[in-house]
């Protein structure tokens, strides 16, 4: 790729500029609404999103042009004054960050503390798994905000500061897994622009605060020591409690684990496949032990069944989620045999960072609850890996922020028509329901989605097997869905 060619080009910055002024033009006008200068600021934020999708790319194409000139030191101090400033105008404007926050999780936090674990659980039917959900929650999660709630009670400022504080870990262990794998600098320096003007971490961090941060600080920590563990096998172990401990804050952690495993068992190293077996067992036992003695049978079994709780979130659900029982898992399985397949053909080469991206890609098209914020997973480890190709990364980026314009365009436009003040986030989703624009986005949104993780996993293994074998199952539930309304 010639850096110079493309950096000497101001036609991106103009298109930019463009799009940016366009964009901010038609929001204010289309959503002239006062719900958006109010309630949505503490609550929603669809507003101040849809501008910086807009706001997002004139920056990142600025400091593009100008990246001969930027050194990884001064790219770091950008990165931290604008997560700064954007904290600061967050908190001084009273954005809230997400409404889990307060609701969902503070509850998890004072049943905890109130010493509910010990109470029976329901039915295990739908309805008692909706009573239970609240432990169904990855269980490194609820003591990670457990702790938080002891400590400072989820205040807003801290909660934002120390996801903030996390970033900034995310941002160190990206660093640290460049240096790993002697990427040419010019190539991190564009990736590093390419995160740190990305709406997508900006959104989920920054902004909503989503607990997702810490997960994926604990997945890059699991991927750069596994990295290390190529010279010095006892990094493995470290990667192992890592991953283990990701799995266990956000269920989407296991691929991950699921990858090396197989690894290890095509590679026929059995003995360090039992080992690492018999440490994934030991630190699930740990961090699950209040739930395991309690009533071991019953948590093990509603961890089985997460998937029956995908539809109390319809807006955030993709195609496919499958009401029909006896098929439910079938995308779930179908992903594992694909994942089987690519660590089969690649278990004799040297594991690079594409490994974990391809796997987590595949598991993310078939996955049946979605939001934007998932992307986050993503999006670290592609900005570290842009040495492949800057425009595939571009153009598999533009996929990505259409689908999450798309959603977030929807959610503003059904508070346009119907303002959610008195019925919450969820009366508005149910609203969007109820009109259809969910359907909107699995047809047409998540089109995109799924054509950027696609053109992703494209990008790395240049094989057409993949781009058939992971499209025909889209086109061919898109097929049965537009004919028979499944």
């Amino acid at each position: 790729m010639q850096v110079k060619s493309l950096i000497s080009k101001n036609r991106n910055i103009f298109l930019a500029i463009g799009f940016m002024v366009i964009n901010t033009i038609s929001i204010f006008l289309i959503f002239n609404n006062e719900y958006f200068y109010t309630i949505d600021k503490s609550v929603l934020n669809v507003f101040i999103i849809l501008i910086g999708i807009g706001i997002c790319f004139v920056p990142f194409f600025i400091a593009f042009k100008y990246l001969r000139s930027l050194t990884i030191s001064k790219l770091f101090l950008i990165f931290i004054i604008t997560r700064i400033i954007l904290l600061s105008y967050f908190t001084l404007m009273f954005y809230g960050v997400e409404t889990d926050t307060y609701t969902w999780w503070a509850e998890i936090a004072e049943n905890i503390l109130n010493g509910k674990l010990s109470d029976p659980y329901h039915d295990l039917t739908l309805e008692g798994l909706f009573y239970d959900r609240w432990r169904l929650q990855p269980p490194f999660a609820m003591w990670w905000y457990t702790l938080n709630y002891t400590l400072y009670g989820l205040n807003p400022f801290y909660w934002r500061l120390l996801n903030l504080l996390i970033e900034f870990g995310i941002v160190y262990v990206m660093y640290k897994i460049f240096s790993e794998l002697q990427i040419d600098e010019r190539y991190f320096k564009i990736g590093f622009a390419f995160y740190i003007f990305s709406i997508l971490p900006i959104h989920a961090i920054t902004l909503y605060a989503n607990y997702i941060a810490f997960p994926v600080l604990l997945g890059l920590l699991g991927v750069l020591f596994y990295l290390k563990s190529r010279t010095d096998e006892n990094y493995l172990y470290l990667s192992i409690l890592c991953f283990t401990l990701n799995a266990l804050s956000a269920f989407y952690g296991t691929v991950w684990l699921l990858g090396i495993l197989l690894l290890l068992l095509f590679r026929r190293d059995f003995n360090l496949l039992i080992i690492v077996l018999t440490e994934i067992a030991a630190i699930f036992c740990i961090v699950c032990f209040p739930f395991l003695m309690h009533d071991a049978i019953g948590f093990l079994q509603r961890l089985t069944w997460i998937l029956q709780l995908a539809p109390l979130e319809q807006m955030f659900t993709t195609i496919w989620l499958i009401d029909i029982e006896f098929i439910t898992y079938v995308p779930a399985i179908f992903a594992i045999i694909l994942t089987a397949i690519y660590v089969y053909k690649n278990r004799n080469r040297e594991i690079s960072i594409e490994f974990f991206i391809i796997i987590l890609s595949i598991f993310l098209i078939f996955t049946p609850a979605f939001g934007p914020y998932y992307l986050l997973w993503l999006i670290p480890l592609i900005s570290i890996n842009i040495i492949y190709s800057f425009r595939k990364f571009i153009t598999t980026h533009l996929f990505f922020i259409i689908y999450f314009y798309i959603t977030y365009f929807l959610v503003a436009y059904a508070i346009v028509l119907y303002s959610p003040s008195t019925h919450g986030w969820a009366g508005l989703l149910n609203y969007m329901t109820e009109i259809g624009l969910t359907k909107i986005t699995q047809i047409f949104g998540q089109i995109f989605f799924q054509l950027g993780l696609i053109y992703l996993i494209y990008s790395y293994t240049k094989q057409k097997f993949w781009v058939y074998t992971l499209i025909t199952p889209f086109i061919i539930y898109h097929t049965i869905f537009l004919l028979f309304g499944v």
